[in-house]
């Protein structure tokens, strides 16, 4: 649980300061969503939040698409 809070307070802190700073500081969203989809994975969503199947690393198709990797 105390991972969850922190990659939730770094999301939050990097939207706000991308807000605030605007302009090139919109680039600080990539690094906020990142923190999110890690808060997720913390808070009980599990592997499912990096598109993991439940056998060990394989990706599902979408994952692979999205990576731009073959078949």
């Amino acid at each position: 649980m105390k991972y969850t809070f922190v990659f939730t307070a770094a999301a939050a802190l990097l939207t706000f300061l991308a807000q605030r700073l605007q302009g090139p500081g919109w680039l600080l969203l990539w690094p906020a969503l990142s923190f999110a989809v890690l808060a997720l994975a913390y808070a009980g969503v599990g592997a499912r939040a990096f598109g993991k199947q439940p056998c060990p690393g394989r990706s599902t198709s979408t994952a692979r698409r999205d990576m731009g990797a073959p078949g």
